[in-house]
């Protein structure tokens, strides 16, 4: 049976309609009276924690290791076996047609992490994970296997196409992915369900993802559009979550009319209580509301939705190319070519570094952030003290901070990103230090008013001054672009 997280009793409680939202500002005031009432019965330690995921404050959840885990996922299979087998027959009919798939690590702990590693909990969502991908897709061989675009008929297709869902090529401020849903994208009048195929494709797809379901999501759903979605809209919302092995730590619901206001508050009167203070509404013109996200953390610049209100696919479309193309990679892995071995990322890491010449990389947090690092370094680097031997010193304990921070060196393949070796990511920083070497040198030919500290013969002192505060050419070369400082800049400040 489906868990329903779909709640009617506060509204009930309210003396409010239990069938529909409010539908006028008096309504919407006696709902948000009792949502407030209800927020206070929170303990202090539960009001902290819930603020800390919604700012995006949250910290990478511990994940157990070794004999632990093992001891977790036996569990886990205690729990399935004791359940009543008239409660789980889709789950035995997917074990029935590959048990193999239904019962592997990885497609385990994807549930347990999405459940914080509580096995009864991740044992129901895997039930009823099941029985509503039998209700989507039937009881055919897909039932038992990973969902891919081959599946999809055309109609699934051009919904996923049209971009109502969208993953952010960059994660937030804690690290976690963020989903974009834009009601303004109806086909016939009528949003996709959130129980179509092409929902589905998207949301376990995305789950693939180790960081997403270590790190859990966050939702941006942006209302520009005057949308009102009925109840039965929101009964299929939370049936999809219950089958899902993901960990949602808030939402964001934007909207720019304020005759939305009621229905707005129904959402969150209606939604099941663990979420409903995790649903924070945000009102106002397009770039009022893209400040207020960037405050919880989200990379607004990176959004599909655009200043002018557009909303746009581009990166969605390359998000689609890089799983078809995973997807083949993965069917040919099972036919036995053994040459697709590599590991691809979808959606890098925020202290990642990329390789390539597109906006993506040129923005990505984890580029500024290491051009950031070679700016405090570059007078080191390009003293004549250093020589050739000791570029290379600089460059490798560049490296070494970036990945001790959890970040990588990603090139670009067609089915996603891949992580390079030291050399070439070593050979990546010293590409920073030459391409400001040339910013340096045309600025200086350019502007002959400007003193360089970056002379040879400059003294001790203020080549330590330069690695700390950055000259002004430094700074002229880096502009005013805001990146996050390194974790420990003695390291390689000596």
């Amino acid at each position: 049976m489906v868990l329903d997280s779909f709640t009617p009793e506060l509204a009930r409680s309210a003396g409010l309609a239990d069938y529909r939202f409010p539908a006028t500002n008096e309504e919407a005031d006696i709902a948000e009276q009792v949502l407030s009432k209800e927020l206070e019965k929170l303990s202090l330690e539960e009001h902290e924690k819930l603020l800390f995921d919604i700012h995006g404050i949250a910290r990478t959840q511990e994940e157990d290791e070794g004999e632990s885990l093992g001891k977790k996922l036996k569990a886990l299979d205690d729990a399935l076996n004791k359940m009543k087998r008239k409660k789980k027959e889709a789950y035995e009919q997917a074990k029935f047609l590959n048990r193999a798939y239904v019962e592997s690590k990885g497609f385990r702990l994807m549930f347990l992490r999405a459940e914080c590693f509580n096995p009864k909990a991740a044992a129901q969502t895997i039930v009823t994970h099941f029985e509503i991908k039998r209700r989507i897709f039937g009881d055919g061989e897909v039932l038992a296997r990973d969902v891919r675009q081959d599946d999809l008929n055309e109609e699934d297709l051009a919904k996923l196409n049209d971009g109502f869902l969208q993953v952010l090529p960059e994660r937030d401020a804690a690290g976690r992915t963020i989903i974009c849903l834009n009601l303004g994208f109806r086909r016939q009048d009528a949003l996709a369900s959130p129980l179509s195929r092409a929902s589905w494709y998207f949301m376990m797809t995305m789950m693939q993802d180790e960081e997403a379901q270590k790190m859990g999501v966050v939702y941006v759903m942006y209302n520009y559009c005057r949308f009102k979605e009925e109840i039965d809209f929101q009964r299929e919302i939370h049936h999809l979550r219950a089958a899902l092995p993901q960990r949602t730590h808030a939402a964001h619901y934007c909207y720019n009319d304020v005759t939305l206001r009621p229905f707005v508050a129904g959402i969150r009167l209606f939604i099941d209580p663990s979420s409903r203070f995790r649903l924070r509404p945000h009102y106002g013109t397009v770039a009022e509301i893209e400040f207020e996200l960037q405050t919880f953390g989200i990379p607004t610049h990176v959004s599909p939705m655009q200043k002018d209100g557009s909303w746009s696919v581009n990166y969605h479309q390359e998000w689609l190319a890089m799983n078809l193309a995973k997807e083949a990679k993965d069917a040919e892995k099972i036919e036995g070519d053994e040459t697709c071995t590599k590991e691809t990322i979808i959606v890098p890491r925020r202290f990642d570094v990329l390789f390539g010449r597109g906006k993506i990389a040129k923005t990505h947090t984890g580029n500024l952030r290491a051009l950031h690092l070679c700016e405090m370094n570059y007078p080191r680097y390009e003293s004549s003290i250093t020589g050739k031997y000791g570029k290379t010193d600089v460059a490798e304990q560049i490296v070494s901070i970036i990945h001790e921070s959890g970040g990588r060196f990603l090139k670009p393949e067609t089915d996603g990103w891949v992580e390079v070796d030291d050399e070439a990511a070593r050979e990546k920083i010293s590409h920073f230090f030459r391409h400001m070497r040339h910013k340096v040198k045309t600025i200086l030919n350019t502007d002959t008013a400007s003193e360089s500290p970056l002379s040879e013969d400059s003294t001790t002192s203020s080549t330590e001054e330069s690695i700390t505060t950055g000259s002004p050419e430094l700074r002229r070369v880096r502009g005013a672009k805001r990146v996050t400082p390194c974790p420990s800049p003695s390291l390689i400040a000596t």
